[in-house]
């Protein structure tokens, strides 16, 4: 689709790639939707981001809380 508008899929690649690598990065990210992302001939950026992060697991430490 980008080949036949005549935009370098180069950009989006870019975009793909930084966001894999986000979420290699981070793993607490479950959820990560990037819309809309905007190409246009030399670039692509995104304009809204929503991002789910998994709930905050508690490990219990070496100490016993009183309560």
């Amino acid at each position: 689709a980008l080949a036949a508008a005549g935009l370098d899929p180069a950009p989006v690649r870019d975009v793909l790639m930084r966001t894999a690598q986000l979420a290699a990065d981070h793993p607490a990210v479950v959820r990560l939707e990037l819309n809309p992302l905007i190409v246009s001939e030399a670039s692509a950026f995104v304009t809204d981001v929503e991002v789910h992060v998994a709930p905050v697991r508690h490990v219990p430490g070496p100490l016993r809380r009183l309560e």
